[in-house]
Formats: C-alpha cells, sequence, structure tokens
C-alpha cells in the first residue's frame, strides 16, 4: 500500500486515475444478487398498490351493475 507521506491519503486509487486518463476502472462482479428482503418488499408494495386499483375498480362496477352480481355470489 501506498500513501501520501504528508498526509496519509491511500494513493491507490489516484494510480488508477493517473493510468486510466483520469477515468475510473469499471469492475464487474458477475452475479448481482437481490436480497430476500427486497424481493419480500417489492412484492408486497407490488401487492398493495394493486389492491388500491382492483377495490375501487369494484366499486365502480358494483355501482353500475342492477345487483345480479351480488344474487349469484350470495346464493
Amino acid at each position: 500500500m501506498r500513501f501520501c507521506s504528508r498526509c496519509g491519503f491511500l494513493m491507490e486509487g489516484v494510480m488508477y486515475l493517473l493510468g486510466n486518463s483520469g477515468m475510473l476502472p469499471h469492475f464487474e462482479s458477475g452475479e448481482s444478487k437481490v436480497s430476500k428482503k427486497r424481493t419480500g418488499v417489492m412484492q408486497g408494495v407490488i401487492i398493495f398498490l394493486a389492491g388500491i386499483l382492483i377495490v375501487p375498480l369494484f366499486g365502480v362496477m358494483s355501482a353500475f351493475s342492477d345487483g345480479r352480481i351480488s344474487e349469484v355470489c350470495f346464493r
């Protein structure tokens, strides 16, 4: 490891910048894994948004129906 003799700054990043004309190299990690927590949160958000859209849609549909839906469903 190389450090600045005055301030102790790590010089490794500076060497990369100087070697690549001021651009940081792009390192690919290969496989990108999504955590189970993030997956669960996304599923919850999708279900929540679907409920927000579907419940009012059913309310509007029932307001325009003549009651036959309840007769069929609740016999």
